[in-house]
């Protein structure tokens, strides 16, 4: 960890392998060094467990331990990078029985408000194409069609709750998670700040970078027309300023 830090790394994320004694370790030596540690976990280690033991982030809405019996989790051993392995892509769940208003997702929201969760939902990664709808049959489309609709009722109840959602993508576009949170019933405005002055307050960091406020570092895009108005206005991209350069103009 020592290394890690006087390389200058801001985190550590860990992944979801890791057993709770394993991931409990690396939490307590990353903060010792002062790194926030966030998380693609819950195959091993439920969320509750994790943020039990110090994690500050968490990354993609799946089924957690927490919310489905060990049974109907995977155990890793399938687990494959290559999509052309597994055309049902890694982080799809099944959330057959699982109600994001329940009692359940409600105590474990609450649990990410009192932990001070950063939450990346990742949700556009989990979206299901019409063109799938062979490849997985036609009641299997529909089970991974509800799932997309409750992790999105779910990061919605995590936002009204006071959870702080942070805009990632995995390997998407950041427009189509804007989107996607929109589509769950966020408001521009709090969309707008999960991609913007969330992440800086996440990292401590508000005072660097977030919002446009002189003395920060100049990292901002221009576009044409009002996000707070039309949402799908931030893909209309004039410009592109980084530290103070202009480094994109169409």
């Amino acid at each position: 960890m020592d290394a890690l830090k006087a390389q200058g790394v801001d985190l550590l994320k860990v992944y979801f392998m890791l057993e709770p004694p394993v991931l409990r370790s690396v939490i307590r030596e990353a903060h010792r060094v002062g790194l926030p540690v966030t998380g693609h976990i819950g195959v091993r280690t439920g969320l509750g467990t994790a943020m039990a033991g110090g994690i500050d982030g968490l990354n993609h809405v799946r089924v957690w331990r927490d919310l489905a019996p060990g049974h109907r989790q995977p155990d890793g051993s399938d687990e494959s990078l290559d999509g052309s392995v597994r055309e049902v892509p890694r982080m799809q769940a099944d959330w057959t029985g699982i109600d994001p208003d329940g009692p359940a997702a409600a105590g474990l929201i609450a649990q990410m408000v009192r932990s001070h969760l950063g939450f990346d939902p990742t949700l556009s990664i989990q979206r299901i194409p019409d063109r799938q709808r062979e490849t997985f049959g036609l009641e299997a489309f529909a089970r991974a069609r509800e799932a997309v609709r409750k992790m999105g009722r779910f990061v919605f109840n995590a936002w009204q709750a006071g959870v702080t959602i942070l805009a990632g993508t995995d390997d998407g576009d950041l427009a189509d998670e804007l989107d996607d949170y929109a589509a769950a019933g966020l408001t521009n405005e709090a969309i707008l700040q999960t991609a913007t002055v969330n992440g800086a307050r996440w990292l401590h960091q508000q005072d660097v970078f977030g919002t446009l406020e002189q003395g920060k570092r100049a990292d901002f895009i221009l576009v044409d027309g009002d996000p707070l108005a039309n949402l799908k206005d931030v893909r209309k991209v004039q410009a592109v300023v980084q530290s103070g350069r202009v480094v994109f103009r169409k």
